[in-house]
């Protein structure tokens, strides 16, 4: 009497259980991923493979992934095996080639690193995007406006010695709040931008950033989008004594979907998002670590019933 309610038990878990992938560093893409000897190689792979639900992929502990996770389905589970220190999922790539450009700036070439990249490191410590004051002077390099509307600000007189057109005006819009735009056009002491849809309180500050000529105290940078190239200030005039590195993948999880759970990853150096969820239901977030993101670690918007638990979060810039 007790044979069929057992057998049905048996035949329910064998349909629901799902495949099992693996993912390492001494994979082949071209393997079938299901056992540990058979292991896949790439993010690339993992995000070309048609997923059935329940499906579990889990990476390689001590290994380091490059790219991207891209979540195409809901009820997938996204792991760790073996021994070892949690895998880790990276969006960040070196950067090499320097020339010297005089005045201890030097320049490099960049590929897939965008013009609006917050993060650049050198020997995994992040680095002060080049900015006008420098942040260590007066006021903590805060520029102090006295009018304002929602399309410019009027300060001290600046234009006499540097025309800050194209480069960002960073304004500390009120007290908590800090609003970034393109300087469309300087002169005067009035700073104009296209409209930021409100109107700045009045005697807070602001600087200039992004711009090659804040490139004036050691480590500060600046990303030339149009050419492809990351500028640097290097004030023992030696980029070889460094390890560069400059984010080149925006989000390294992405998902829009439900019935997930992901546990025992490390993301390290995005450009924006450690891990971003957007959509779904019954989520589980759980021992993830959360290193170097050029934005938000973790940001989860239009989700139910998600749960993160024991996760760590160092040097998010959002």
């Amino acid at each position: 009497m007790k044979v069929l309610p057992i057998l049905l038990l048996l035949i329910s878990s064998s349909v629901f259980a799902g495949n099992v992938y693996y993912v390492s560093n001494t994979g082949n893409d071209a393997a079938n991923g299901l056992t540990t000897g058979t292991a896949w190689l790439t993010i690339a792979k993992v995000n070309s493979f048609v997923f059935a639900a329940n499906d579990t992929i889990l990476f390689k502990r001590g290994d380091s992934f490059y790219g991207g996770i891209i979540v195409k389905r809901a009820n997938l589970n996204f792991g760790a095996y073996g021994n070892g220190a949690k895998p880790v999922i990276t969006g960040l790539s070196p950067i090499t080639g320097w020339v010297n450009l005089g005045g201890n700036i030097w320049e490099a070439p960049t590929v897939k690193v965008k013009a609006t990249n917050n993060l650049v490191l050198r020997n995994r410590v992040i680095q002060q995007v080049g900015r006008y004051p420098n942040a260590d002077v007066t006021n903590k390099g805060y520029l102090t406006y006295t009018a304002a509307t929602s399309t410019s600000i009027t300060g001290p007189a600046l234009s006499s010695v540097t025309n800050w057109s194209g480069a960002e005006v960073v304004i500390r819009f009120v007290r908590w709040d800090i609003i970034r735009a393109i300087v469309t056009s300087h002169s005067a002491g009035k700073v104009n931008f296209a409209s930021i849809g409100q109107t700045p309180r009045v005697n807070y500050g602001y600087f200039f950033q992004r711009d090659p000529r804040t490139l004036d105290q050691d480590g500060e940078w600046w990303q030339d989008g149009s050419n492809n190239k990351l500028r640097m200030y290097f004030s023992n005039n030696d980029p070889g004594a460094y390890t560069i590195e400059a984010a080149t993948v925006d989000t390294l999880f992405n998902s829009q979907f439900g019935a997930l759970s992901l546990t025992n990853i490390s993301f390290y150096g995005s450009g924006k998002h450690g891990v971003r969820i957007n959509g779904g239901t019954d989520i589980i977030v759980r021992n993830c670590d959360f290193n170097m993101s050029g934005s938000e670690a973790l940001s989860v918007l239009s989700s139910s019933n998600v749960l993160v638990d024991a996760c760590t979060t160092d040097n998010s810039l959002g």
